[in-house]
Parts: structure tokens; sequence; C-alpha cells
């Protein structure tokens, strides 16, 4: 169905909505993406770096959601990443109510179901603070509506836009992977449950739908080994990405104990599942195939299996993809001679009773940012965690010259970073010849930036790893000037007669 006019003016409206109550958050209450701003900062760097290098996006980290951040290089506000990820959200919420148009049912009932998921806390809070996981809903959206409309139609071309939101999704959780995996035994029992019998159409849909995550997770191979000179670069790095994942599990008994015990993790997610939505549970008796079911329970198993090899540090967050699933579900079982009217409003009841527990559950939330977004629905004023960064980037705007230097490891310190808002004065570990400045810092800049160690525990710092005592003690041939409690910022006072003659 091509997009009408009022498609756009639907997701205008949304987008502004919800980009106005991004801004309101921020300006009232200090709330706002702190993801938004790791994301600007490599931005930064892919376009006005030292040097700018756009395979920097592609490597380490997932590339899909650098890549719609790279128009915000340019910028380090806050609020520019309400920008994209509020569309993301309202492009979510319109794509559902777009879907009204295939499917009976009364107007009364998708009215409220589209209220709420859009009010769902859970939903809202990934908007706000998690844009690339508002992005992965976005595309998981796809994917699922994509199977049910195969399974109405039968028409190939949405097995292929279910295959490019899959391999979409692989560019933003490299986890996905394991999902495509799951779904090669099982596609073509799956697609011949919907179609005709024949072994070459069942092995060409199938091909269409698990080949673009091998080629997106093949040509990041393929960057790595370009860039990087090693295929693997992405595990092996000290920056990776499942190296976070696995230290931030180690902050989670429950997933550690869960890790290789198929049981237990199944136990695990459902229960999450069950506590941040339940609504979505009470859906699934209501698919009919097979193919539907194993598309909108795709989530769950993802998690299971990741959760089951230790390679995922799960959040309720993560269970807001159930929110817009639970709709699709609902819209197309709405006047099902299978269901009757009662079991139509028990959902929409459960729906409701579902923000009661979103809202416990992000509020019980290990996760600061999590529980945060419960204290700013209270009316609660929260403090900034990029407090002490944005205190650092002033200070280094206001003393440091542009012709001078400045080494600070990103790992923790991006923030400082972006809202410094001019990389190219930066020493960082992208750079070829980081190691080598890190060896004798205060010969090679003005300023060095030391994070408190403690700090680091989630990510990886060279400073604090070479240097394990610099925070207290600074380095030779520097003095303090400027320090927080997790900051402190130490000025060369290198003079040339200080310089050995291997030195110079």
């Amino acid at each position: 169905m091509a997009v009408k006019p009022r498609d756009i003016i639907i997701f205008l409206l949304l987008w502004s909505g919800l980009f106005a109550l991004g801004v309101y958050l921020y300006l009232a209450f200090n709330f706002y993406a702190h993801e938004g701003i790791f994301l600007m900062e490599k931005a930064q760097l892919a376009t006005r770096g030292n040097p700018p290098r756009l395979e920097n996006l592609g490597l380490i980290y997932p590339p899909l959601p650098y890549l719609f951040y790279l128009p915000l290089g340019l910028t380090s506000n806050p609020i520019s990443s309400l920008i994209i990820s509020t569309s993301w959200g309202a492009l979510i919420v319109a794509l559902c109510i777009r879907y009204l148009r295939w499917i009976p049912g009364k107007n009364v009932i998708k009215f409220a179901l589209t209220v709420l998921l859009f009010i769902n806390p859970v939903f809202l809070y990934v908007i706000f603070a998690q844009p690339s996981q508002t992005l992965y809903i976005l595309f998981f959206v796809i994917f699922v509506y994509s199977f049910f409309r195969f399974n109405e139609t039968r028409i190939p071309y949405y097995i292929v836009l279910s295959g490019v939101a899959l391999g979409a999704m692989s560019g933003i959780r490299y986890d996905t992977f394991f999902l495509t995996l799951v779904l090669i035994p099982f596609a073509p029992f799956l697609i011949s449950e919907s179609t005709e019998f024949n072994a070459t159409r069942i092995f060409a849909l199938t091909l269409m739908l698990v080949l673009p995550t091998f080629i997106v997770l093949g040509s990041w191979v393929y960057l790595n080994w370009i860039f990087a000179g090693e295929p693997f670069y992405f595990y092996f790095s000290p920056y990776s990405y499942f190296k976070q994942v696995s230290k931030e599990m180690s902050l989670r008994p429950e997933l550690a104990e869960a890790k290789g015990n198929i049981i237990l993790s199944f136990w695990i997610i459902l229960k999450l599942a069950f506590f941040t939505y339940p609504a979505y549970l009470f859906t699934l008796p209501t698919i009919k195939t097979i193919t539907l079911f194993v598309a909108t329970f795709s989530p769950i198993i993802l998690q299971i299996i990741v959760v089951f090899l230790g390679i995922s540090a799960v959040s309720y967050s993560w269970f807001a993809v159930l929110v817009p699933l639970a709709v699709i579900i609902m819209y197309y079982y709405l006047n099902s001679p299978l269901l009757s009217n009662v079991y139509s409003y028990v959902v929409l009841g459960l729906m409701f009773i579902s923000l009661y527990f979103g809202y416990i559950s992000l509020e019980k939330s290990v996760d600061i940012t999590e529980s945060n977004f419960i204290k700013v629905l209270k009316g609660e004023i929260v403090t900034d965690i990029f407090e002490e960064e944005l205190q650092v980037a002033k200070h280094l705007k206001e003393t440091v010259n542009e012709n001078e230097m400045i080494i600070i490891d990103d790992a923790v310190g991006y923030p400082i970073v972006c809202f410094f808002n001019n990389p190219k004065q930066f020493y960082l570990p992208y750079q070829y010849d980081y190691i080598r400045v890190i060896q004798q810092p205060q010969f090679a800049a003005n300023y060095i930036v030391v994070p408190r160690p403690d700090i680091t525990v989630t990510g990886f710092d060279q400073l604090t790893a070479m240097y394990p005592d610099a925070f207290e003690k600074g380095f030779e041939f520097t003095t303090l000037a400027f320090e927080t409690s997790k900051w402190r910022v130490y000025k060369s006072v290198v003079k040339q007669s200080n310089i050995t003659y291997e030195e110079k």
C-alpha cells in the first residue's frame, strides 16, 4: 500500500509530540539519552576526527545506529539526539496505526490499543533513553508484521522484506545472528505452511529470509580484516561489544548462573517478560499457525539463546519490543471467529494493567537510567549522570588553546569528547599512534584527562590500565589543573630543557 498524505501527517504529529515531551524531560528534569551522547561522539570522530574515519562506525560497534547519527557529527547538544530517537519511536507507532487499514475490527478497541502502546512507560523509556534499541524495535516490528502479511497474501515480497529487516537488526545488535541460525532449520517448514509445497520456491524464500543477516555480518568481518588486520577484531578488541556485555553481566548474578543452563535461561527471560509486559504472553494463544508464533515469540527465543551463551546483559527495557508486537497480534485477531469479544476485552484490560507492571519493573531496575525515568515520571529532578563530564568539558573549552592537544580514553570519557565538540584536539584510542602517545603522555600533549579507576569497571581505559595510580599521583612534569570526584585534568609543564636528546 502506497504512503498517503495522512500517513505523513500522523507521523509528524506523533514525532512532534514525542520530541516536545523529550525536550521537556531534558530541560525540566535533566533526563536524556546517554546512549545518544555516545552515538554523537562517534559521529564527531567519523566526520571531524583526527583523522576522520568512517570505518570507526563499523568495526567494534554495531554500525547501523551510528550511520543514522552521522548528521549529528556537528553538534553536542543532547536535544539533537532526540530528533532521531523520537522519529524512530513515532515511526513505530505510525506503522502500527497504518496496519489498521488491513485489519477489520472495532475502532474503539483499535484506538485503545494504540493509546496503550503510546503511553507504556517501558516503550517511552526506550524512545527517550535507548536510541539504538528504538531502531531495533522498529525493524523487529517490520520483521514480524511481514510474516503476518506473507501468511495472509503468500506474496514473496513480504519474506524479502522480513529478511531485510532481520539483516538490519543484525546491524544494530549482533546477537540477532543467533536468531537467524535458529530460523534456518525451521524456515522451510514455516514458509511451506503459508504457500504451496515447491522445493525450489521454499529454498529460494528461505534464502531470502536469512541471507541479509549473513551479508551484514560478512561485511562486518571484512571491514575488521581490512582496517584492523584481524577478521574477528570486534571480539578480541579490549573495547569489544561482547567484552562490555560480559562485564555488565558480572553485575547480575542471576544471569551469570543461567549461562550454560537452558532451563534457567528460559525461566529468567519468561519471568522478566511477564513482569515487564504480561499482556504479550496472553496474546500468544490467539496465534493460529506455527509460522506466526515463531515470529512473534522470536524476541523471547533470542534472549533465551544469548543468556544461555552468556553474551547478554538483558534489562527490562529490552522487553519494550513486546509492546508493539502484542498490538500487532491483537490487531489481527480482534474479529477472529476463534475469539470471543470477551477475550479481546480481557487482553485489552491486561494491556492496561501492564502499564503498572512496566512502571514497577523500571522502578526496581538496577539500571540507574531506567529507575531515573520513573523518578522523572513522579516529577523528581534527577542528577545528570554526565554532570561532572560537562564540568570537565567546560573547563577544557575555557583553558585549552586551539593548537593544544588533550589525551583521553573515550571508553568512559566519550561524554567529555562529545561536549568539548572539537575531536581534532584529542589523542584517542582509534588513532594508530595512541599507544606511543600514552607511553609518555606529558611529552605528547598539553592536558591529560584521567578517570577515577573504579568508574572504568564496565569499560576499558588504557590510561588507567597503564598508569593505575595516575588519578591520585598524576604524571611527572604535570600539575593538577582541574578535578571532580570522578575526573582529574593534569596540565603538562614540560619545558624544552626537560626533554632529553632521545625524546627530541
